[in-house]
């Protein structure tokens, strides 16, 4: 024997379906909480589809203001603050993106704590040391001692 699951008609193209073909409203929206969306899955998949080809600069900010928040935890409005903040040039060497490209949102791996905003090298600088300030403090007396031993003969070389 089968077991009948509840059905519902999707608005959109008027078939009915079992539930389970209905997306569910989240407690973003108290008064829809639990209940079930209009359209079907598939219909509400292709009606988003449709918008983002009819307004694709819509859809791009709208993805990245979601993907701000999602993987920092910070608005839009945010990240033009702290641009704002730092005069529109990476933190760390002082410059605009050089490419023209928005800088990068650096964050401490551990806490998911937002830093600053970095150009892309600096960003990858960062990464490429493990963002260890440990390393970074090696490098810089690696390369303060390598400049001041320019012109001079390094104990390996051979005369």
């Amino acid at each position: 024997m089968r077991l009948l699951l509840p059905m519902k008609t999707c608005s959109r193209c008027k078939n009915a379906k079992d539930e389970t073909e209905f997306y569910v409203y989240s407690e973003k929206d108290p008064h829809k909480t639990g209940a079930l969306h209009a359209r079907c899955k598939r219909c509400q998949h292709d009606a988003r589809s449709e918008h983002r080809k009819r307004n694709p600069k819509q859809a791009s900010e709208a993805a990245r203001r979601s993907k701000i928040k999602r993987l920092f935890g910070i608005t839009v409005e945010e990240y033009e603050a702290m641009l704002s903040k730092q005069c529109g040039a990476c933190a760390i060497c002082k410059r605009p993106s050089p490419d023209g490209r928005r800088l990068h949102i650096d964050h401490d791996h551990s806490t998911g704590l937002v830093r600053g905003l970095l150009c892309h090298d600096c960003n990858r600088g960062l990464g490429i040391f493990k963002d260890s300030h440990v390393i970074l403090k090696a490098a810089v007396k690696y390369l303060t001692i390598a400049e001041q031993r320019r012109g001079k003969k390094m104990e390996f070389e051979r005369e």
